[in-house]
């Protein structure tokens, strides 16, 4: 049996009482498992032979737990590659295309001649980084001058006082904001509301409601970058169960993503009410 579950730390703690006091019946079960996200790996687990796929949001933490399990069972990492090195698969957005889908969208909105400014996360952070790569690439291939690049911190308030920073160095100058995550551009469009400027196209990443919904009520915001969760779910199933069955599969395996506009905002918001039922 394959048994998909998402578990918060209540219910890592009702499997850790549950690993105690039934041992013997989850040794003939013999389940395989994929779980996200991130948690450690118990000495039961490898000894049972489940699969575990983890979502990544600590990298570092992720790769202590999972590289003792390399070499005993099929390892997946989904939505964030931990890089563990003889790991199964990765199954994810690759952050520096969808960073530049994005990018070239805002490019096509600004028309030729455009500038832009890029809030990226935290300083030395890949994921940041990718994003940014993506970015830069975009501005490259569409002409489009990158004033300045800057980190947010990751955070709206950290975006805030950034961009607070770029529209002082740089008045009336910046056509187009692209920002490591929608919290950025939020923090982005903040800054630009109380400086007065009500002429910019921010795009955010993560496609998360909040910035769908001002996206759709023609806020500052334009676009997000969002990823495809059922998609991604489906495809990282599907590459476990190619290792159950020891078959050969991808080591890395591309999940789409979508620029989401006020052209497709709603039909974007009623796939992600479809998907939580």
């Amino acid at each position: 049996m394959l048994e998909f579950c998402k578990q918060s730390v209540a219910a890592q703690r009702h499997e850790e009482h549950e690993r105690n006091g039934a041992a013997d019946q989850r040794a003939a079960d013999e389940r395989r498992n994929i779980k996200s996200p991130c948690q450690p790996l118990a000495p039961d687990d490898v000894r049972h032979h489940r699969i575990r796929s983890q979502r990544a949001d600590d990298a570092g933490a992720a790769s202590g737990a999972l590289a003792s399990a390399i070499g005993s069972i099929p390892v997946l990492s989904v939505d964030t590659n931990v890089g563990i090195e003889g790991q199964t698969s990765f199954v994810g957005p690759s952050n520096v295309d969808a960073a530049k889908e994005g990018g070239l969208w805002a490019a096509e909105q600004a028309g030729e001649g455009a500038n832009a400014v890029i809030i990226y996360g935290q300083e030395g952070d890949n994921t940041s980084n990718m994003r940014r790569e993506g970015y830069q690439a975009a501005c490259d291939e569409a002409g489009v001058t990158v004033l300045d690049a800057l980190s947010g911190q990751n955070t709206t308030d950290g975006a805030t006082k950034t961009m607070e920073d770029l529209l002082n160095a740089y008045p009336d100058q910046i056509d187009i904001v692209l920002c490591h995550n929608d919290d950025t551009a939020i923090g982005a469009m903040n800054a630009c509301k109380s400086a007065g400027v009500d002429d910019m196209i921010i795009v955010g990443f993560d496609g998360n409601a909040s910035a769908v919904d001002l996206i759709l009520a023609g806020d500052l915001i334009k676009a997000t970058v969002a990823q495809q969760p059922y998609e991604m779910g489906y495809q990282a199933v599907e590459a476990a169960l190619k290792a159950i069955n020891g078959e050969t599969g991808e080591e890395v395996i591309n999940a789409p993503v979508t620029v989401v506009t006020a052209e497709n905002g709603q039909e974007y918001l009623d796939s992600l009410a479809a998907m939580q039922g």
